[in-house]
């Protein structure tokens, strides 16, 4: 899954007032979330980010 279909998603849910401001945003790590598009989006309609966090090592 792309950043392209990330950003996709998220603008309709965006444009159908599926989200309110102040939001949070939550996924993993992947590079679709962290790319500069959707950050900005979500910059821009003031939503937070929330990530899991770094995978833990096995010893």
């Amino acid at each position: 899954m792309g950043e392209d279909l990330v950003l996709s998603a998220l603008r309709k849910a965006i444009s159908s007032n599926q989200l309110a401001a102040d939001s949070i945003i939550h996924s993993d790590r992947g590079g679709q979330y962290i790319g500069k598009a959707f950050r900005q989006t979500l910059a821009d309609h003031r939503f937070r980010q929330s990530m899991t966090g770094p995978p833990e090592r096995s010893s």
